[in-house]
């Protein structure tokens, strides 16, 4: 019976970057695939248009000050950029993971491949973000990824991290791009998209339900129904944003405001994505499980509110 490695994830590693020897090889290694990082990074409150956050509808955006409606956008593009950090931070120990796992030479030619396209993606985010903000992670979705990586079985993994999580990231990264303003970044996205594909469709090759037992289908199940909480809530990051820049929020201001920002309407569209990146032959009982639970559905902006009353930082 295979070993399962003990992986440490290792978001809270300290990240040296340019200021080392190995940061230095890094970026030139990454500037290979013709990009690299301006030397004038841009404002952040211009990185992404208001409506990929659905701020125009916000009157309590709207109504806010320029300076304060500025901190908003600055505080909604960090959060994007610092989670997709630690996404591709993730994935580095995901490949190290599946590639000490792999038991052809195929399959760790692949994951090696694919290590090597999360280190560059990793190298091509890090610039657009602080080094105070490359450690310390927090939030219920990256420690869903943890809690993967490190002790779930490889079939699992297949499923939820590379068939349905990598098909989630292709379409953020794709709305990432469609979004963005700043040139250098839009060309970021756009590159991570094309390899993000790549990984997702791995994943549908390497995935074999029969290898799921009793235990893995639990497990897969669990994972998944986590995840779909966090969608279901809706754009708490954003709901998070706008409260803080503002002082804070009661929970009827909360509810208020998820309904501007169309926060029933953008769940839905979400949780239909991921229904039908779960729907894979063989994973049928996967989805059929989640809907008897009623997981596809939003939450009410009421429930909502409560959860970014107590705990801000939600779903991706």
């Amino acid at each position: 019976m295979t070993r399962t490695p003990e992986i440490n994830v290792g978001l809270d590693l300290s990240h040296e970057g340019r200021t080392s020897e190995l940061g230095r090889i890094v970026d030139s290694r990454a500037k290979i695939r013709g990009i690299t990082p301006p030397v004038d990074l841009g404002d952040p409150a211009h990185y992404f248009r208001d409506a990929f956050f659905c701020l125009q509808g916000a009157r309590l955006f709207r109504d806010a000050g320029p300076a304060r409606q500025r901190a908003i956008r600055v505080s909604c593009a960090r959060t994007v950029l610092r989670e997709a950090y630690f996404v591709e931070k993730s994935g580095l120990s995901y490949c190290a993971r599946m590639l000490l796992e792999a038991d052809t030479t195929d399959s760790r030619q692949t994951f090696a491949q694919m290590a090597g396209d999360e280190a560059t993606h990793l190298a091509w985010i890090t610039p657009y973000v602080f080094d105070h903000e490359r450690t310390g992670p927090d939030g219920p979705f990256l420690r869903l990824i943890v809690d993967l990586i490190e002790g779930g079985p490889p079939a699992v993994l297949i499923y939820a991290l590379q068939v349905v999580l990598e098909g989630w990231g292709l379409s953020h990264y794709r709305s990432l791009a469609g979004a963005c303003d700043f040139g250098p970044l839009h060309k970021v996205f756009n590159a991570i998209r094309r390899d993000e594909a790549y990984h997702h469709k791995t994943g549908h090759i390497m995935l074999d339900p029969k290898q799921l037992g009793p235990r893995e289908r639990d497990l897969v199940v669990d994972a998944m129904a986590s995840f779909l909480e966090l969608v279901r809530a809706g754009p708490l990051g954003v709901m998070a944003a706008i409260s803080e820049c503002h002082g804070g929020f009661d929970v009827l201001t909360l509810a208020t405001l998820f309904e501007d920002l169309s926060g029933a309407k953008s769940a839905a569209a979400k949780l239909g994505l991921l229904r039908r990146l779960m729907e894979v032959e063989g994973m049928e009982w996967v989805v059929a499980n989640l809907d008897e639970r009623g997981l596809f559905l939003p939450v009410s902006s009421m429930t909502a509110a409560r959860s970014a009353h107590s705990a801000p930082s939600g779903a991706p």
